[in-house]
């Protein structure tokens, strides 16, 4: 995705909202601002107003004058033609997955179509494929702007995800690429930025689906904690690019993938000098409070409150020493990621006696041993908190805190210039 296209949507808005605390979710925030009581069904009514305007552009108040062409229409994207609408309509040929088989024909606009959306419903009846499809898409975006009142189960007033645990699954032979991607999370962009949402909570939005669906062979990740990690890929083209952690056995050749979409050896790190410096970035960020199950994450949250735990799986034959470092590179450098620091302490890191997985909670995160503590602030570049050795089976789990009442939010990101955690190695 052309890099800061976030920033460039957002910076179009005329704000009408105050600036969104950490603490609190972009759907819970929103969903106040917007519909003043943040329950369930307000929930689903904002998610339902993001996705349909999203999906056929503006249609309905409030918003802040952002025009919004919608995903069903024929747009442009880095100059580009884009026209996602033959996917919808069954006429793009064999691209529906219909148990494994791709078939042609199946449309998923056949439950009232516009006219529905334009009603702020997902579709005129509950039988339609329009119907599962918009609802799965609520559901979905509702997880990942962490709605917190989505209920565990399919009858609750705002369910969580209860589509396939896969979409690479469900997207395989639509061989979709990386402009036609690029539209797409374009579009939702624009949609909660027409809204009133922050600069930084649309670049959260974009950022996310980028990095779970916009690249190559992307590594396995939870959607919903109840389903655990899953293929995640949707962009398998051979325009998208490779994800860093990328592992393409995972995503063997299927219709209608050639040879020039699967790379058979990707990079897992970033090389960030001359000196054989290698950065390697958490597989798995899990943030634990008392009280709250947040599930996996691409943020790092530190405070009073807030814990992080990161994991890093490295090549197993990683040898040399390691160095935990966090990365502040300038504000004014970054173009796909953010972070944020307030009140007064230190940050301290420590080392964990095993790995978090997507059901880490407050209860059952691991046991901390050594620690490290530095100062940290904006624009400070890299900080190092210690130095080991690598560790031998390849995995290592540290968890993330601050002292006093300090606070930080980063979003940890791989793009340059990196942000967030890394385990750098060296054969120093």
């Amino acid at each position: 995705m052309k890099p800061g296209i976030f920033y460039l949507i957002a910076s179009l808005a005329q704000l009408s909202f105050a600036q969104r605390p950490s603490s609190i979710p972009i759907c819970d925030y929103y969903t106040t601002a917007l519909l003043k009581d943040n329950t369930a069904a307000n929930q689903l009514k904002l998610l339902t107003l993001i996705v349909n305007t999203a999906l056929i552009g503006n249609y309905t108040q409030p918003n802040v004058g952002i025009s919004v062409t919608g995903i069903l229409n024929p747009g442009t994207f880095n100059g580009v033609a884009v026209n996602l609408l033959p996917y919808f309509d069954g006429t793009s040929g064999p691209t529906t997955n219909m148990s494994g088989v791709p078939t042609a024909g199946v449309s998923f606009v056949e439950g009232g179509g516009v006219a529905a959306l334009m009603e702020s419903v997902p579709a005129f009846n509950t039988s339609s494929n329009q119907y599962t499809l918009l609802v799965h898409l609520y559901q979905i975006f509702g997880v990942l702007l962490g709605c917190s009142m989505q209920g565990p189960n399919a009858d609750s007033v705002f369910p969580s995800y209860q589509g396939d645990a896969s979409l690479f699954k469900t997207h395989q032979f639509m061989d979709l690429d990386h402009n036609q991607m690029g539209y797409f999370i374009e579009q939702v962009g624009m949609s909660a930025a027409s809204f009133g949402a922050a600069t930084s909570d649309v670049t959260i939005v974009g950022d996310a689906l980028t990095k779970i669906f916009d690249y190559q062979c992307s590594p396995p990740y939870a959607l919903t904690a109840e389903d655990g990690p899953h293929r995640q890929s949707i962009c398998i083209a051979s325009s998208c690019p490779f994800d860093p952690m990328a592992d393409c056995s995972l995503y063997p050749m299927q219709y209608p993938m050639t040879s020039s979409s699967i790379s058979t050896s990707v990079s897992v790190s970033v090389s960030v000098s001359a000196s054989a410096e290698i950065m390697h970035f958490p597989t798995m960020i899990v943030p634990v409070a008392e009280g709250m199950a947040y599930g996996p994450s691409f943020f790092i949250n530190a405070s009073s409150r807030v814990t992080t735990f990161v994991s890093f799986n490295t090549a197993s034959n990683l040898q040399g020493n390691c160095k935990l470092q966090m990365l502040f590179p300038p504000m004014d450098q970054l173009q796909t990621s953010s972070y944020s620091m307030s009140g007064d302490g230190q940050v301290t890191l420590c080392s964990c006696d095993s790995p978090v997985t997507s059901s880490t909670t407050f209860s059952n995160a691991p046991q901390m041993g050594e620690c490290w503590t530095s100062s940290v602030g904006e624009n400070q570049g890299t900080v190092t908190f210690g130095s080991m050795s690598c560790p031998s089976n390849g995995q290592a789990t540290f968890a993330v805190m601050t002292t006093g009442n300090m606070a930080i939010s980063m979003f940890e990101d791989f793009n340059q210039p990196p942000v967030g955690i890394v385990m750098t190695s060296c054969d120093c």
